[in-house]
């Protein structure tokens, strides 16, 4: 029994991450290059949140498969400290291998474009901090334990997860939850920002079509029918000739995500093809739908992150809180996101404390 138990209870962390956005990917590559430990629980079966890439094989011919990035449609940074940021982090030779791109947009800042290889989810998982990722754990509650001095986290399978700090990078909605049903008081409540915060969700359909009988792609001549329905992303196109698929990537607007999210994938994709011109559904082999039920904030607090301190926990080991929901309205939410982490690991390195202290 004793044995079971010490299976169930990995060794304590300095820290516990919880969620693998690239919030909380940002916060501990920068923790482990100050020399901290780390251990990041994440309830999917993959890292970086939104930075998402599907891989399907086509129904025809399994070996063929083709890469969608279903999350984000890229990766834009606005400001050079962001970039300056997973500069800092990411491997050198890796980053060196992706396609930047300079943006102008009459009106607006310069900003640039990072195309990630193969796929759009190559940033997070080229983070030191994705290889401390254990995957398939939903956190059911957290607390602190004055006895041992250490932040715990359990998971829905019974398994105990402790660290000395502690920091989250859910969704804020999601925080909430987890936090009610958890045995753990405040010095302070928490604040109606964070109890009635309000995210926008996204719908995304993922589509291979086959072009017409006459040999031309009739993708080439999508277009929605309305400019605030849906954006239609083209991914990568087969070179065969023979089949003449294409694939796209459609992003219903947050409205109609809004009205659309528990409707059937059915449902969904008949909205959908209903909003893009000259698309015959019968061309359509295969589809996938996403539901990203927090796509992005509707508001965002100007702190880059916020420090939850327990009665019971020292002023030093607050519960933090990081991701897209805090920085400046002005940035976009990646960039938030990658700031927020940034942030809090550099707040705490500046106070870093000894070890065993």
């Amino acid at each position: 029994m004793n044995e079971a138990i010490q299976m169930l209870t990995p060794p304590p962390t300095d820290w516990l991450i919880l969620g693998a956005g690239i919030s909380g990917l940002v916060a501990g590559s920068f923790l482990l290059k100050a020399g901290q430990t780390i251990q990041i629980l994440e309830k999917s079966k993959g890292v970086g949140g939104r930075l998402a890439t599907r891989r399907i094989s086509l129904a025809e011919d399994p070996k063929q498969v083709i890469t969608f990035n279903h999350g984000l449609r890229f990766i834009e940074l606005r400001q050079p400290e962001t970039f300056q940021i997973l500069n800092e982090i990411l491997d050198p030779f890796t980053l060196q291998g992706w396609t930047r791109s300079i943006l102008r947009k009459s009106g607006e800042p310069e900003s640039q474009r990072i195309s990630p290889s193969p796929g759009i989810n190559s940033l997070p998982k080229a983070l030191p901090a994705a290889r401390d990722v254990q995957k398939n754990r939903l956190i059911a509650k957290i607390c602190y334990d004055s006895s041992q001095k250490l932040w715990q986290a359990m998971t829905s399978e019974g398994i105990h997860y402790s660290a000395r700090q502690i920091l989250c990078s859910f969704p804020i909605p999601q925080t909430v939850e987890i936090l009610k049903n958890s045995p753990i008081e405040f010095e302070t409540p928490l604040p109606s920002e964070i109890i009635q915060s309000q995210y926008q969700p996204t719908l995304v359909v993922l589509i291979v079509l086959r072009g017409s009988r006459n040999g031309g792609r009739s993708g080439h001549s999508l277009d929605a029918s309305s400019n605030h329905s849906l954006v239609i992303a083209p991914q990568d196109e087969t070179q065969d000739s023979s089949t003449h698929l294409l694939c796209l990537t459609l992003y219903l607007s947050p409205e109609s995500s809004e009205r659309l999210l528990s409707e059937s994938e059915s449902v969904i994709l008949h909205y959908a093809i209903g909003q893009i011109k000259n698309l015959n559904p019968t061309e359509i082999t295969q589809f996938q739908v996403h539901r990203w039920r927090y796509a992005q904030p509707k508001l965002s607090l100007k702190a880059p992150f916020l420090a939850l301190p327990a009665k019971n926990a020292p002023q030093s080991s607050p519960l933090y809180l990081i991701g897209d929901y805090f920085g400046s309205s002005q940035l976009s939410p990646l960039e938030r996101a990658i700031q927020s982490g940034h942030e809090v690991a550099r707040n705490f390195m500046t106070h870093l404390p000894k070890k065993n202290q």
